[in-house]
C-alpha cells in the first residue's frame, strides 16, 4: 500500500459536535475508563471454568499445556488434543492456533496455569482492543466523544462479559481493530503507518482466527467500489489488502495441512451443524435479536438500524451530521465494512451462531460507533433547547439508561448463573486430555485442607 492523498471531505466549515468539540477530557478520566473497564472484566477471574462458554477455557488451558509438555515440534504449533493414558494426540484443525500459542507464553511467564493467567491474557488483548477502539473513533471524533465510545465499548455485555472469554473473539478483535485503525489512518492522509497498521492487523487476526479474513475481503471490496466510481488508489489499496489477507490465509491453510496431514478436519466442521440445531432465516433473525437485546441493549439495536439505514440509502437526519464530521467518507467505508463483515460470519454458520452468542462479538466496533454518534447527534440537539430539545433529552436518557440497565442485568446473570454444560465439558476435558498442573496440584491438596 502506497501513501494515500488526504481525503479533503473533512473540510467541514463547522464541527459536526460542537458542543462536545468543546469538551477536553482530562487525564483522570482517561484512567478512570481503563480502572472501569478492568474492574468489569476482572469479575470472577480466578474462579474455576463455570460459567456460559468457560468451557472454551479449559479447551485452550489444554491446548496451551500441551505447546508446553509435548513441545511445539511434537504438536507442530498448531491445537492438539493429547490423552496421557494412550499417549495418542489429536488434532483439533478447527482455528489458526494463535490463542493457544500465546496462553503456552502466558503460563511460561507467569510459572502457573490457573485461570486467572490465562483470563489476564484475554483481558490484556481486551484492553488493548479498547485503546484501538478510541483511537479509531479520534481520528473522525472529538476527544469527549472518544472517551463515551470507550466507555460503551467497556459496558456493554458483549464486551464486559465474553471480553474475558478464554476463546478467539477476544484475541482477534485486538488485530482487527488494528486493521481498521490502521486503514482509517492510512485512507486520512496518514499513509505510512496506516499500511504499517492494516498489515499488521491482517497478520494479527489471521493467525488467530477466521473473521480477519472477513474483515479484510470486506474492506478490499469497500475499496474495490471506490475504484469503480473513480478513486484513483482504490485498485492499489485493493490489491494490496488482498495479496496480505490472501498470504496470511494460505499460510493457515498450509499449516493445518501441514500439522494434521490434511484439510479434512477444517472442511468436515464447514458443513458441519451445532448440536442439530436447524437454522431457518426466521430462527436466525430471532435469535440473533435476542443475543442483541442480551448482550448488547434495545438502545444499540435501535441506533446500529438508524446508522445502517444512512450508510446505505443515504437518508435521514444522520446524513448531514455523518457529513460533516472529519473524514466522512474514510468512516462510511470502514464502518460499513465492518458491520457487513461481522454479519456475513454470522451469515457464514448460523447453526454455530444461533448456539454461539459471541458470534457477534465482532459487531463491536459498529455497534458502539453508531451508539457513540446517535447519543452525540441527540445530545447537541438536546443543547438548543425547545420542544424538540426536551424529547432529545429525554430519548437520551432513556437510551443510557438502556444501556446500564442492559449491562448490569445480563452481567449479574451471567456471573451468578454457573452453566452445568461448561462444568460438565471442562470435567471431561481434563479427564481425557491434559489438565492444568494448578488444577492437579489443588486436587491433590484438597483432601489435606
Amino acid at each position: 500500500m502506497t501513501p494515500s492523498t488526504r481525503d479533503t471531505s473533512c473540510d467541514a466549515a463547522a464541527p459536526a459536535f460542537p458542543l462536545a468539540a468543546k469538551l477536553r477530557p482530562p487525564a483522570w478520566a482517561w484512567i478512570l475508563l481503563y480502572v472501569y473497564a478492568s474492574a468489569l472484566l476482572s469479575i470472577g477471574i480466578a474462579e474455576d471454568w463455570r460459567l456460559r462458554h468457560e468451557d472454551n477455557g479449559a479447551l485452550h488451558t489444554t491446548f496451551a499445556r500441551a505447546h508446553l509438555d509435548l513441545g511445539l515440534a511434537r504438536t507442530g504449533g498448531h491445537d492438539v488434543f493429547h490423552v496421557p493414558r494412550t499417549g495418542e494426540t489429536f488434532f483439533y484443525g478447527h482455528h489458526p492456533p494463535g490463542p493457544s500459542l500465546v496462553l503456552a507464553g502466558a503460563f511460561a511467564l507467569a510459572g502457573t496455569d490457573t485461570p486467572a493467567v490465562a483470563r489476564t491474557a484475554a483481558i490484556l488483548f481486551h484492553l488493548a482492543s479498547l485503546t484501538l477502539m478510541v483511537l479509531l473513533l479520534r481520528v473522525h471524533l472529538p476527544p469527549a466523544l472518544a472517551l463515551l465510545g470507550g466507555v460503551l465499548f467497556a459496558t456493554v455485555p458483549m464486551s464486559a462479559f465474553f471480553g474475558r472469554m478464554v476463546n478467539y473473539e477476544p484475541f482477534c478483535l485486538t488485530g482487527v481493530l488494528l486493521m481498521l485503525l490502521g486503514y482509517a489512518r492510512y485512507r486520512s492522509g496518514r499513509g505510512r503507518t496506516g499500511a504499517v497498521l492494516v498489515g499488521l492487523g491482517i497478520l494479527l487476526a489471521g493467525l488467530v482466527d477466521w473473521p480477519a479474513f472477513f474483515f479484510a475481503a470486506a474492506l478490499g471490496l469497500s475499496e474495490a467500489a471506490a475504484a469503480l466510481r473513480g478513486d484513483r488508489d482504490g485498485w492499489r489499496v485493493f490489491v494490496a489488502i488482498g495479496a496480505l489477507a490472501t498470504g496470511v490465509l494460505v499460510l493457515d491453510l498450509a499449516h493445518l495441512a501441514l500439522a494434521s496431514g490434511s484439510l479434512q478436519t477444517l472442511l468436515g466442521v464447514l458443513g458441519d451443524t451445532q448440536s442439530s440445531v436447524v437454522a431457518t432465516p426466521a430462527s436466525l433473525l430471532d435469535a440473533e435479536l435476542a443475543h442483541g437485546r442480551r448482550y448488547f441493549g434495545r438502545a444499540a439495536l435501535i441506533a446500529s438500524a438508524s446508522v445502517a439505514l444512512t450508510l446505505g440509502l443515504r437518508r435521514g437526519p444522520l446524513v448531514a451530521t455523518l457529513d460533516a464530521l472529519a473524514y466522512p467518507r474514510v468512516l462510511a467505508r470502514w464502518l460499513g465494512a465492518s458491520g457487513l463483515a461481522a454479519t456475513a460470519y454470522v451469515l457464514a454458520a448460523p447453526s454455530w451462531a444461533i448456539v454461539h452468542a459471541y458470534w457477534s462479538f465482532y459487531l463491536l466496533p459498529f455497534v458502539v460507533t453508531s451508539l457513540v454518534l446517535v447519543l452525540a447527534a441527540l445530545a447537541e440537539r438536546a443543547a438548543r433547547g425547545g420542544r424538540t430539545g426536551l424529547v432529545a433529552t429525554l430519548v437520551t436518557l432513556v437510551m443510557v439508561g438502556d444501556v446500564a440497565n442492559t449491562a448490569v442485568r445480563t452481567l449479574v446473570r451471567r456471573h451468578g448463573s454457573p452453566e452445568p454444560f461448561a462444568i460438565e465439558r471442562t470435567r471431561e476435558l481434563r479427564r481425557d486430555n491434559i489438565p492444568a498442573r494448578s488444577w492437579v496440584a489443588s486436587q491433590t491438596a484438597a483432601p489435606d485442607g
